[in-house]
């Protein structure tokens, strides 16, 4: 049998247990009213009393037969199909009834028996799914049975419509029945987390999704569906250390659960828990060895974490799950490149190139080319990097700034005075940066405007005390170059 449907079976099985036990408790509050009944009849007329005690005595054989009945069929429904368990809602339903007509009937002896008393003592012994009519509750006991049952099947509707993913239809479907029982945990539990699922983008929703879940929670401390949703819920906003609490408690209920790992790891990522994101991502990947992200998110915990040696390694398993990964490749050439690996850090890069051109990949590629004393090689590849900066990005101008000092000090090194003022100039438009002050003054100093360079100079040392820049500039005039 499919697990779905096992579910299914069990949960249909545990609901008609449950009811049998309210017949039962009922039956039993019934056996002492009927019994104190029978006993105060003794002055009115023996025959009926005689009467009494036999139809007492049927009903407890039909009840009796009734529970070995169900019982049977509960243990027969866990392995059998979803037919099965309908025929079993048929058979209680239908045997259920019947019990409650005799017992009916023999109220209406008892009433015109003792019409001061019976009605009264009948009436609070009706069963608890069929209570009798009263100012308060004036619906009759068959009309709340059929409303009970209607109730039970729009759950397990709603149920099967979480399960297989409707999300939508399981919200249409459990709005009424909210309105209805506001504070009934099950129903909280699949509206809300229904209702974000169905639209987790939904800001509007989330307050509602947030008090049902921990309305929920603080009934059921360890539902995994609304410690997940919580989870989820959390990530959307941001909140990575609390949904990173949430998902862990989710957890610790369901060790292997794939996704429930993924997204503590992402949350513990985020939220700077560097050693947690790789235990859980280390986790969901030994699991899910085909799931090439699971791989490359645990490799990104490492590599954040400066484990450059460990990260390569998890990025070459999600590569050889997915060899085209443009993501690997880059985040792989990264990590080669600070491990002094620079022929295979140009290979991956280029790969990730390859598929997709990218600022960041064209810029790390003439990192790497720069770190395997390839300066020229170097500086064409980060002149490409600035056409390939999104134009409306908002870090355009640090990104651009950052290209240009690296082109500023490449160009100085090799000692092309007149290209290093041209880069500084260009990067100066956008940022004002105190390196790139630091170079042009000793560009103008060496191209012959030794005042301008001087008073450039003497102003970067002055105004950014303690840095690099500063340390350039008064290196510069006490020698006048570098």
């Amino acid at each position: 049998m499919r697990p779905r449907l096992r579910f299914l079976v069990d949960i249909s099985a545990g609901l008609l247990s449950a009811a049998v036990f309210l017949a039962a408790l009922l039956i039993y509050r019934q056996n002492i009213d009927l019994r104190a009944q029978i006993a105060g009849l003794a002055a009115d007329s023996e025959r009926r009393k005689v009467e009494l005690e036999n139809n007492f005595s049927q009903l407890s054989d039909r009840f009796d037969a009734l529970a070995a009945r169900t019982e049977q069929d509960i243990d027969s429904s866990r392995t059998g199909t979803r037919g099965d368990v309908k025929r079993l809602q048929s058979h209680f339903t239908e045997s259920f009834s019947s019990v409650q007509g005799r017992l009916e009937e023999m109220a209406g002896d008892l009433n015109r028996l003792r019409p001061d008393q019976a009605i009264e003592k009948i009436g609070a012994a009706t069963l608890v799914a069929s209570p009798s009519p009263t100012a308060d509750d004036p619906m009759p006991g068959a009309a709340r049975l059929e409303q009970d049952l209607a109730f039970m099947q729009g759950m397990e509707e709603s149920r099967d419509f979480y399960a297989a993913g409707r999300y939508e239809e399981a919200v249409r479907k459990l709005s009424p029945l909210l309105d209805k029982q506001p504070a009934n945990p099950d129903i909280l539990l699949y509206f809300a987390a229904s209702l974000f699922r169905a639209n987790p983008g939904e800001t509007a929703n989330y307050a509602v999704i947030e008090r049902h879940l921990k309305a929920v929670i603080k009934e059921r401390k360890e539902n995994v569906i609304a410690l997940d949703t919580l989870g989820a819920l959390c990530m959307e906003r941001g909140r990575w250390a609390e949904g990173l609490e949430w998902l862990s408690q989710s957890i610790l209920q369901e060790p292997e659960k794939v996704e429930a790992l993924r997204n503590a790891g992402s949350c513990a990522l985020n939220a700077g828990a560097l050693d947690i994101a790789q235990s859980y991502f280390d986790k969901a990947a030994a699991l899910a060895p085909s799931e090439a992200d699971l791989w490359y998110f645990s490799g990104s915990a490492y590599a954040s974490a400066g484990k450059n040696a460990a990260a390569v390694e998890r990025f070459q398993k999600c590569l050889s799950v997915q060899p085209r990964h443009v993501a690997a490749h880059l985040k792989a050439g990264l990590c080669l490149r600070d491990l002094g690996r620079t022929d295979e850090a140009i290979e991956h890069v280029s790969a990730s190139l390859a598929a997709r051109l990218s600022f960041e990949a064209m810029d790390a590629l003439g990192d790497c080319y720069n770190a395997n004393g390839d300066p020229a090689a170097a500086e064409d590849r980060w002149r490409l990097s600035l056409g390939l900066i999104t134009q409306n990005s908002t870090d355009k101008k640090q990104k651009s700034a950052g290209v240009y000092e690296k082109l500023t000090r490449s160009s100085w090194k090799r000692g092309d005075r007149a290209a290093c003022k041209t880069y500084a100039l260009e990067g100066l438009k956008n940022n004002s940066a105190a390196i790139l002050q630091a170079y042009l003054g000793m560009c103008y100093m060496a191209l012959g405007d030794e005042a301008k360079g001087v008073a450039l100079l003497q102003r970067v040392r002055d105004q950014n005390p303690n840095s690099e820049a500063s340390s350039i500039a008064r290196q510069a005039l006490g020698q006048g170059s570098q």
